[in-house]
């Protein structure tokens, strides 16, 4: 027998292990299909049990029905004899007589948050606008200008990636020291750059962050509010 033949009588082996492996699959394969067929008709019957004791007429369940062969049990009906055969309806008069009046309940208005409330987990940072070098010269008598103080101008929400912080900005206020001596008041502000919306927190970075999450990441809006007003560094 050459080195072909004998090819041959293996490949024809390993087909014949493979048919008889899936007839064997197949097999076993049925029963388990039998099996759940089987165990599913008993979840549906005792389904369909369930559901004819919970949803039956109160009539078929008023008196046991004795079988042949047992005891009637009446004392577990008791309440069920007790009762009245065909009880009358009670009238419309006779039930509002008997109701209850329903408790008032006071409706309090729920205390809307303050910002303040919102943002109490984020930590501050103040920021400082200075005046550039030209500002600090007084325009009258081109005096040095002397540091007079800070104002605080407005505050803002800033989203820096993984990092959200509340930011405060100050700009300094300069006075000129020469015009004080001539009794006139001469004081510089430095310019603060305009707010992105008038009266509201939201930076650039912050309306350019839920952009982003709400048409690329498709998040909700209350969702991605949350997000960043409750991190922490």
């Amino acid at each position: 027998m050459d080195y072909r033949d004998q090819l041959i009588i293996d490949q024809q082996k390993s087909i014949e292990n493979l048919t008889n492996e899936i007839s064997a699959l197949r097999k076993e394969h049925k029963e388990q299909i039998q099996s759940l067929n089987q165990e599913i008709a008993n979840l549906n019957e005792t389904i369909r049990t369930i559901a004819g004791k919970r949803f039956s007429p109160s009539s078929e369940s008023s008196k046991a029905k004795q079988i042949e062969g047992q005891l009637e049990l009446d004392f577990f009906n008791e309440a069920e004899y007790l009762a009245e055969e065909n009880p009358s309806e009670p009238t419309i008069d006779e039930m509002l007589s008997k109701a209850e009046p329903l408790p008032l309940k006071d409706k309090k208005r729920k205390a809307r948050s303050k910002r303040e409330d919102l943002f109490t987990d984020l930590p501050i940072k103040e920021e400082i606008i200075p005046l550039t070098e030209d500002e600090k010269v007084c325009d009258v008598c081109n005096s040095e200008l002397i540091p007079l103080g800070k104002e605080f101008v407005r505050e803002e929400i800033r989203i820096i990636p993984a990092k959200v912080e509340r930011v405060q900005l100050f700009r300094e206020s300069y006075i000129c020291p020469g015009c004080k001596e001539d009794d006139v008041t001469e004081i510089v502000k430095s310019t603060v750059p305009p707010a992105l919306l008038k009266h509201s927190l939201a930076s650039a970075s912050v309306v350019s962050r839920v952009m982003y999450d709400k048409h690329v990441n498709y998040l909700p809006f209350n969702l991605n509010f949350l997000k960043f007003t409750h991190s922490k560094l």
